[in-house]
């Protein structure tokens, strides 16, 4: 009797520990990385292998993941001795939550690297936010290459702070067709003084937003945004930039080259914040530039545009939105190589290399 006792306090005792187990599990916990690995090896994490209703902290650690995995969330964040990484190669890794990656006065890079046929999938929002004071040499990346892809459900946000004169600007660089989707709206701004912070896409990438997409620089030197190699940035909203600087000579650029193309729905509005400021959308090699409803210039002007065309490009604008005579808009538009076409919904255009300029036809 005994012997049948002691089995069954055992097999209770076994009951209860699986039954904690799985609600362990199933409630989640902070695991955090210890050490560089890999995502799947129990030595990297500092309590298990995460799981989907884990919330992963990853802090001056390399992580790499090759397998599908899941969690509930992700926070990367900088460490002051050694650099951050999350690379997802040939894997799939599926985010039920958020992405959040923060970079706030540390000397190292903290990166987000997507390559490889690979895919981070993301059930809520990406924020990229970089705090940085006195221009630290600190990188903050998204790199996603070799048919790599990023899928957001939610909103998208990239606010990057100073950064050293040496370090490499290229903050979202697609590359080698890749992909970045997002379902609501992306967000890409310059926030403090430092280097040029860039959204480069090249290499047959694509960039694709649902939402709005908004591109500001509140201070310091510039935003560039550039499209090379056939990539194309698609956006089915508004798409807005916002010159935030007052400053002599500041400039913001839209450089497209190789049969590249931004296309958007909605309005494309351009906010400068003083006169000298100034937007410039240069357009090359048979690069096409696509807005399906109205150009708009708040506040200082049409001066604070300049749309260059070259080598059998083109711009489509679905309607001007200004109160000013459309004549006057006409100095935005400068050709400089042969056989463009600029087409606006009411307005016969002719651009001639002749004339380096745009005429407007009654």
């Amino acid at each position: 009797m005994r012997t049948i006792h002691n089995m069954k306090v055992l097999l209770i005792s076994i009951l209860y520990i699986f039954l904690m187990s799985i609600a362990s599990l199933s409630m989640g916990e902070t695991i955090t990385a210890t050490s560089h690995g890999n995502w799947n090896d129990r030595e990297t994490w500092d309590i298990r292998i995460p799981t989907v209703n884990d919330d992963v902290f990853i802090c001056g650690q390399m992580i790499i993941v090759n397998s599908e995995q899941y969690c509930r969330s992700i926070w990367i964040t900088a460490d002051t001795i050694s650099d951050t990484k999350l690379s997802v190669v040939d894997g799939d890794l599926h985010i039920k939550h958020h992405l959040t990656v923060e970079v706030d006065n540390q000397n190292k890079h903290t990166d987000v690297e997507i390559k490889g046929r690979a895919c981070i999938n993301v059930g809520g929002y990406v924020v990229f936010e970089r705090s940085i004071k006195n221009n630290q040499k600190a990188r903050m990346q998204l790199h996603i290459t070799e048919y790599g892809q990023m899928n957001v459900q939610d909103d998208f946000e990239f606010s990057y702070g100073a950064a050293h004169k040496k370090e490499n600007n290229q903050e979202i660089w697609l590359e080698g067709h890749a992909q970045l989707n997002v379902q609501g709206s992306l967000t890409f701004e310059q926030i403090k003084h430092g280097r040029d912070a860039e959204l480069l896409i090249t290499d047959n990438a694509l960039l694709t937003v649902d939402g709005h997409m908004f591109i500001a620089h509140f201070v310091g030197e510039r935003v560039k945004v550039q499209l090379r190699d056939q990539s194309i940035v698609n956006v089915r909203g508004s798409l807005a930039f916002y010159h935030g600087y007052f400053m002599t000579n500041d400039f913001s650029y839209i450089d497209m080259f190789d049969g590249s193309a931004l296309c958007v729905a909605g309005d494309f509005e351009i906010y400068p914040r003083g006169s000298k400021t100034i937007m410039y959308i240069r357009l090359h090699q048979s690069s096409a530039f696509h807005i399906r409803g109205r150009l708009i210039v708040h506040k200082a002007g049409w001066d604070n545009l300049k749309i260059q065309l070259n080598d059998y490009s083109s711009v489509s604008i679905g309607g001007l939105g200004l109160k000013e005579n459309t004549l006057a808009s006409l100095k935005a538009f400068n050709v400089t190589g042969g056989r463009c076409n600029i087409s606006i919904v009411g307005k016969k255009l002719v651009a001639t290399p002749r004339h380096k300029s745009a005429a407007l036809m009654q």
